[in-house]
């Protein structure tokens, strides 16, 4: 039965991937154009759905400044010259975060290339059906607590990265899902998640996959609790870890994997550490 219940989930995943849902609130965007003295003056825009969200004058040491609203997971961003026009399409934004970007202009063939994405997200509550669905492989996802849950998912909200690395850190429990909640961290390089009570905490009917994104080449997991245990579930909650080459460690205080008797912890390899 729990085999049929994953198999379900699985097309899930791959319809809710095509979109996301924003509700709103601010995103803080503070960038550098790395090679800005090759081009003089820039303006960069923030655009969705043919609307402007916001612009900037390129400062003379390359830094630009954006805050705006989104509707939508992902906005267009433009870099604007005299004699230039260069677009980054489909960059992904999330609700109440700031992303520290880091680019280089390139004419030949004209790209936006990324040298450094780092999105810092404010500790993620979510119920009823709030989405992020956040999938990029550039970006790295820096979340930290400071003291309260870093993931916590109820009813049927989803939390999806595909990204380069996560860092969950300070976090009270670092993901807690309950009724028939998802939360999918996928990596291409390292994931961790430090926590003071539960790593990974699931009840009822909700679901977590923890591992690499397709085609990884440096995936690492970690999970660790200094208070309770790695890995705590109940109910008929599935929690499946899917490292690379078994790369991954989990270590509780307690145990590090804590299994109620109907629910399903699959642990792909990881090294156990209790205590």
């Amino acid at each position: 039965m729990k085999l049929f219940r994953l198999l379900l989930l699985l097309p899930l995943l791959t319809l809710l991937a095509c979109g996301s849902t924003g509700t709103n609130k601010s995103i803080f965007l503070n960038g550098e154009i790395l090679n800005f003295v090759e081009f003089g003056i820039v303006e960069v825009e923030v655009r969705e759905d043919d609307r402007t969200r916001d612009s900037a004058d390129v400062e003379p040491d390359g830094s630009f400044e954006l805050n705006f609203n989104a509707d939508s997971g992902s906005v267009d961003l433009r870099f604007i010259g005299e004699e230039l026009t260069i677009i980054r399409p489909n960059f992904s934004v999330t609700d109440d975060s700031t992303i520290e970007l880091d680019v280089t202009l390139q004419l030949n063939p004209i790209n936006v290339i990324i040298n450094s994405w780092v999105v810092i997200q404010d500790p993620i509550s979510f119920r009823g059906d709030d989405t992020i669905i956040f999938n990029d492989t550039e970006a790295d996802i820096v979340i930290n607590g400071d003291g309260d849950n870093c993931i916590r998912t109820r009813d049927d909200s989803i939390v999806d990265f595909r990204v380069k690395s996560i860092d969950l850190s300070n976090c009270d429990e670092g993901i807690r899902t309950e009724n028939s909640s998802q939360v999918i961290l996928l990596t291409d390089q390292a994931l961790t998640i430090f926590s003071e009570s539960n790593g990974i905490r699931s009840r009822e009917e909700s679901f977590v996959n923890v591992g690499q994104v397709f085609n990884s080449n440096n995936n690492s997991v970690e999970v660790r609790s200094f208070d309770a245990d790695g890995v705590n579930t109940s109910g008929t909650a599935i929690v499946n870890f899917t490292p690379l080459n078994n790369n991954c460690s989990i270590r509780g205080s307690n145990e590090a994997v804590n299994e109620g008797s109907n629910s399903t912890v699959n642990t792909g390899g990881c090294t156990l550490v209790d205590g």
